[in-house]
């Protein structure tokens, strides 16, 4: 997720830096920071070397088990996890979404200024508001809009996806027996972080209008297919053929 919004920050805010994502290392960096973070925080907890992973029985599932009685080690662990696996990232996505946003917006304000200087639509006509003044067409007023809902909805899936988690990874830290049903929910609320990964192409899918129109298309071609199927059927069915004798 914060890679991605890196690349998206880069590409629309600084499109002349983006040409260097198309080369072959940047692509592989790209893929080894998005592997190896991960794998150095998860070894030393398989190995037991720093932090520790707790196995639930009843849902079959490890989750990751860190509480201030376990020592320096135990905390040191929970302080890094926490910076690099929820605070840094969600900064980092925040930061980068709201320069695409005030990016595009600036966008729209140098055009409303170029419209200001020379107020004339193509063929001649002024572009004017209700009060009289230089108005921006309305396609782009809706451009914009369009960007900031977006960027929005990735924003609060991300927040509702790991703000529980993080809540709950706190309270079991500070609590220094917590019970099978914390622990239980703890699990449950780190299965629900992965709705933030797999739902990020899904917004950006049904927001975009060429995906929406190429869905409509696809929609009405099978609906068309299996209207003319059902047609053929009941053109084929015993019944029908009495019917025209």
């Amino acid at each position: 997720m914060t890679l991605l919004a890196y690349v998206r920050y880069i590409i629309i805010v600084k499109p002349q830096k983006s040409s260097k994502l198309n080369s072959k290392s940047a692509i592989a960096i790209i893929c080894i920071i998005n592997w190896i973070l991960p794998i150095a925080f998860i070894i030393p907890q398989v190995l037991g070397v720093w932090g520790t992973f707790l196995f639930l029985s009843d849902l079959g599932l490890c989750v990751t088990y860190a509480s201030y009685t376990q020592g320096a080690s135990e905390i040191t662990h929970f302080i890094v996890v926490s910076i690099f696996q929820f605070f840094l990232p969600i900064s980092i996505c925040c930061w980068c979404y709201k320069e695409i946003y005030f990016h595009v917006r600036q966008s729209r304000l140098r055009v409303l200024g170029t419209i200001a200087t020379n107020p004339t639509s193509g063929n001649g006509s002024m572009i004017q508001d209700a009060k009289g003044m230089p108005s921006l067409p309305s396609n782009n007023k809706k451009t914009e809009l369009a960007v900031a809902k977006t960027l929005t909805v990735i924003l609060l899936i991300y927040l509702i996806s790991y703000v529980p988690y993080s809540i709950i990874t706190v309270i079991v830290f500070f609590n220094p027996r917590p019970t099978s049903l914390l622990l239980t929910v703890q699990a449950i609320m780190i299965q629900i972080t992965y709705l933030a990964n797999i739902s990020n192409p899904i917004v950006f899918l049904f927001r975009s209008p060429v995906a929406r129109a190429k869905l409509e298309e696809w929609r009405h071609s099978v609906a068309t297919c299996c209207c003319q199927s059902k047609t053929k059927i009941v053109a084929m069915s015993p019944s029908s053929s009495l019917n025209i004798e």
